[in-house]
């Protein structure tokens, strides 16, 4: 199986800490969710789909539409992006497609609670009237729930594939009417999909996830004076400037980029670079941090010391500088410059995120 696959952590989400918690008031009635925290019409690629164009698979978005298809018998091709919700709480999952090229038993349909290609759900459907939810754990595939007999609309007509979740419960929808109920265990992410099988062609018009939030209260009476103000070409670069961390003095901003050619994991790659301060107005050129702070894995700085002399940062180091998994690092600054990274211990740490490692 091969898959396309967008990684992101621009958004920061969270997740309760007891899942039970989330769970309380599972009896109580249940109400449609009515806030759009997501939704693609796809009149531009403005939420960064994979656009393809290979042997095996192809995706674009044109005219309002994500074209996406797989080209050969027996692929099986994921199209996924991450979308930031709390999977532990009621939310609704829906979209709009239509197979343009196919055979009544190919399958195809929506994927959600993905890590990645090896571990995710998905809701298929065919024209031979056939709907199921398939788990893959580690790509060992196993089907949940299927069905046989249900109404699908043929060859270039609109399916709309729902998913809901009710309490412990989710709901499945074909064409707003009910199929079945399962019981998800845990997700094992949050991106979110399409799935095509064999030699497949799909038009999507839409997708869309919601969930009902809270309200954050704020202060009374905020600052609200604050200005934008670009800091120029010493600072910025054509590339994406993401986690902005400025030092307690204000004469040194640390920033992670991602897809700089200089940067150790190359295009793929997020670097820590920093800019030193000229003046009170002026910044002198952005200088990449190199190692061992960088490496070939996705690297940022959370914070920094009030002395200046730590750095705080996202994720843990092993040998030779690699990632070695979720956690927080420190880093000290010495006469010869920053050194090795260094795991800070916490105890009954855990983390739900697959996005981003720590956060202060």
């Amino acid at each position: 199986m091969r898959f396309l696959f967008l990684h992101t952590w621009k958004h920061i989400f969270s997740i309760p800490l007891c899942r039970e918690m989330a769970m309380l008031f599972f009896f109580f009635p249940c109400f449609s969710q009515t806030k759009e925290i997501f939704r693609d019409d796809f009149k531009d690629n403005a939420r960064f789909w994979p656009v393809v164009d290979v042997e095996i698979a192809s995706a674009s978005v044109i005219n309002g539409h994500y074209f996406i298809s797989c080209k050969q018998e027996k692929e099986k091709y994921l199209y996924l992006r991450p979308v930031y919700f709390d999977p532990y709480e009621d939310f609704s999952i829906e979209t709009r497609l239509k197979l343009l090229h196919g055979q009544e038993d190919d399958a195809f349909g929506m994927v959600f609670g993905a890590s990645d290609e090896h571990n995710f759900y998905s809701f298929e459907i065919t024209l031979a009237g056939e709907a199921y939810v398939v788990e893959s754990n580690k790509q060992l595939y196993r089907e949940l729930k299927k069905v046989n007999a249900v109404k699908v609309n043929p060859i270039d007509e609109y399916n709309v594939l729902k998913i809901s979740r009710m309490g412990k419960t989710m709901v499945f929808f074909l064409n707003e009417v009910k199929l079945f109920a399962l019981k998800i265990k845990d997700f094992y992410g949050l991106y979110v999909g399409f799935v095509l099988n064999r030699k497949i062609q799909v038009a999507v018009d839409y997708i869309v996830v919601k969930q009902d939030r809270m309200n954050i209260d704020v202060v009374d009476n905020i600052y609200t004076g604050i200005r934008k103000v670009n800091l120029g070409p010493q600072v910025n670069t054509p590339y994406e400037e993401l986690m902005p961390v400025i030092s307690p003095d204000g004469k040194t901003l640390y920033v992670t980029i991602r897809g700089h050619p200089s940067n150790i994991g190359g295009v793929r790659d997020d670097d820590i670079w920093y800019a030193e301060a000229a003046n009170d107005t002026l910044w002198k050129p952005i200088v990449h941090m190199g190692p061992p702070l960088n490496n070939e894995d996705n690297n940022s700085v959370l914070a920094v010391s009030s002395d200046g002399n730590r750095l705080y940062l996202n994720g843990t180091y092993g040998q030779g500088e690699a990632e070695e998994g979720a956690g927080i690092s420190v880093a000290f600054r010495t006469a010869a410059g920053w050194s090795k990274p260094q795991k800070i211990p916490i105890d009954n740490f855990y983390n739900y995120s697959d996005y981003s490692s720590f956060a202060f």
